[in-house]
Formats: C-alpha cells, structure tokens, sequence
C-alpha cells in the first residue's frame, strides 16, 4: 500500500524522495528508525482524519504520513514525514555544513538531518522542553 509517496511495506525506513530531486531520504544502508525517538507503542497518531490510537505497537504504523503527540497538552508532535521531506529538500544539506535544528523535539529529524549531512557535518539541536531535550539527547546518543 502506498501513501503519499511512501511505502507501508518498509516497517524500518520511508521509501520517500524529495520532491524536486527524487532522490532518497536516506539510503537503506543507514535506517533511522521512528520509533527509536518515541515512547513505546501503542500510539496515538493524528490523522487527516482526526485522532486514531494504534491497536499494538507494531512500528509499522508509525511509517505512514502521520503525526505522533509528542505533548499532547503543549500540542507538539514528531511532525509530518512528507512536510520535513519538502523541507530537507528545500535544505539540501550536503557533507561537511554545520546543521542548526531548533524545536528539536525528541530528535528524530535531527537525526535524519545529520545523515544527510554525513560523514563530515556537524548537528546542533536546540529544544526548550527539558524532557524532549533530555531524550533527544538520550536517543542521538545511541
């Protein structure tokens, strides 16, 4: 099943390409798992269509074009896949650039942005919210 240009069948990577290149978001030799920036499963994803809680914590239904609460009472979220593929595009970090991410999160994009960048560039991730900052933190470590 396809999804806006992504693939339901790859549980572990979006087989997602930017909009004026076509190129990979990033290669399948370097996976950066979703749900490794998430608290376990089951979610709560927010659909076009509203709210949907997952029924188990299988990841694969974190690899759609959905948004997953990250404080649902301050209303943050991990953010749209298709939304950040348009705006890594519109980047288009290349190795060796030094790479700001303010609004971090829990680290997930910031993550991808220092793939794209690799092996020769430097992250820097700024979040105000001490629990995302601590694991962003925790999660870009490993």
């Amino acid at each position: 099943m396809k999804q806006r240009g992504f693939d339901a069948a790859s549980p572990k990577t979006f087989a997602i390409a930017f909009p004026s290149s076509r190129r990979p978001w990033l290669p399948p030799s370097r996976p950066c798992p979703r749900e490794d920036f998430l608290d376990p499963g089951p979610w709560t994803l927010r659909t076009e269509g509203g709210r949907v809680q997952t029924p188990d914590a299988d990841p694969a239904h974190l690899y759609q074009d959905v948004l997953v609460p990250l404080d649902e009472a301050k209303d943050l979220n991990n953010g749209s896949p298709s939304l950040w593929a348009e705006l890594f595009d519109v980047l288009n970090v290349r190795e060796g650039e030094h790479i700001i991410h303010i609004g971090a999160g829990r680290g997930y994009y910031s993550a991808i942005l220092a793939e794209l960048g690799r092996p020769a560039s430097r992250l820097t991730c700024i979040e105000i919210e001490p629990r995302l900052a601590r694991l962003a933190s925790e999660a870009l470590a490993r």
